[in-house]
């Protein structure tokens, strides 16, 4: 009898600890599969940022600007800000990227290079869902301009995308620290 009292309380015990660490991690790490895979052959500058506007019918859209990074160690970051505030930034200096975004795992992802293509894999963001991969291709026109031309959704969908990002030198860029390298090891098992 103590014995079946002490499985049960174990087993519940168990099934607590695994429930709680699923809510914790809404993301699985295991599908980034490009992670610890880059290999940088100077094919595009990395040395900045890069940006894009949102146009619609030549008008800019919501007075917003996405900001990427790309890393040397295959990390990536995009994200959206005011355009005033890109607009205004001193030549040289970078957008430092929110506290927030650090801990949004679909501003994050990890990204190749296969001849003059770009795959980034990052998480898509549906509401309401465990965060899935997605994948983002490009194409490195120069070393200055990649254009986005398609999206991979994660039920394979294929989506056709028009973006073009151009370079911006900066002197500095901000740390990389994001929620995907905090729980790195933690995710292993999930």
């Amino acid at each position: 009898m103590v014995k079946n009292i002490f499985i049960s309380i174990m087993l519940l015990s168990w099934g607590v600890l695994l429930s709680c660490s699923k809510d914790r991690f809404p993301f699985d790490r295991t599908n980034l599969t490009y992670e610890g895979k880059l290999i940088y052959n100077d094919e595009f500058r990395i040395n900045g940022l890069y940006y894009h506007y949102f146009y619609q019918d030549g008008i800019m859209y919501q007075d917003r600007v996405w900001i990427t990074y790309f890393y040397i160690d295959g990390t990536y970051c995009r994200y959206d800000v005011h355009s005033s505030d890109f607009l205004n930034l001193p030549v040289g200096d970078f957008i430092d990227i929110p506290n927030g975004i650090r801990k949004r795992p679909y501003c994050w992802g990890v990204y190749i290079i296969e001849g003059n293509t770009i795959k980034v894999q990052t998480y898509n963001p549906s509401r309401g869902k465990k965060f899935k991969v997605e994948e983002n291709w490009a194409t490195i026109q120069n070393d200055t301009t990649i254009h986005f031309f398609k999206r991979i959704l994660p039920d394979k969908t294929e989506v056709a995308l028009d973006e073009m990002l151009y370079f911006r030198n900066t002197l500095l860029k901000p740390d990389s620290t994001n929620v995907l390298m905090k729980y790195k090891r933690n995710l292993s098992a999930f």
